[in-house]
């Protein structure tokens, strides 16, 4: 009987804040049977993971590491609306926007090899009755526009169970498409974009 070995390694990586209250991003990079894909940027709603539970990972983030090499990408970077570490569902009382995430994701925009980035709105429905959110959603389109005038962002879809909804999340998409395969289309929540007309003047 004849056997081959195959490994594959995933490096893990996460900036937070000094006291470890706050992660601004989570960073997978993915070695596997020698795919070099892209560096996928989902930004998604607030974070599970610190320096304390490190070797931990939630079930967004399991999801987007199963589906990376199927959308393209062997590093996966997270980010946030939201940068405070919660173990259970965020309330949107007492919410303010987060200053300091926001001027992280400015940073993150602003990165030299920015070109490489496929950037992917993944924050879904919840807390869309938050005014801190909306308006945080909106800072963070500015600032991507502001920095790529000429950018596209994206969101995730599965055209096999006719699934096209706007910034779906990817817990949403793990429940409804099992099995089925994803795709990348071009943002287009207008609810949103709405606030970023000035790109185009």
């Amino acid at each position: 009987m004849k056997t081959q070995s195959h490994v594959a390694n995933i490096a893990t990586e996460i900036i937070t804040s000094e006291d470890g209250k706050n992660t601004y991003e989570i960073i997978k990079k993915i070695d596997a049977n020698d795919f070099k894909g892209g560096k996928g940027l989902f930004i998604c709603l607030y974070p599970t993971k610190n320096k304390e539970n490190l070797y931990f990972d939630d079930s967004t983030t399991l999801y987007l590491i199963e589906r990376a090499f199927e959308l393209g990408f062997s590093e996966i970077h997270v980010c946030n609306i939201f940068s405070t570490v919660t173990s259970g569902r965020m309330s949107a009382k007492g919410l303010k926007p987060d200053k300091a995430n926001l001027d992280y994701l400015k940073s993150v925009f602003k990165r030299k090899d920015f070109g490489e980035y496929t950037t992917v709105i993944a924050w879904g429905g919840s807390l869309e009755g938050s005014a801190a959110t909306n308006e945080s959603k909106k800072e963070i389109l500015q600032s991507f526009y502001a920095a790529h005038p000429k950018g596209k962002l994206y969101q995730m879809m599965c055209p096999e169970k006719a699934i096209f909804s706007e910034t779906l999340h990817p817990l949403f998409l793990g429940l409804r498409c099992k099995g089925a395969k994803l795709e990348l289309i071009e943002y287009k929540d207008s609810k949103y974009l709405n606030a970023t007309e000035s790109k185009n003047g």
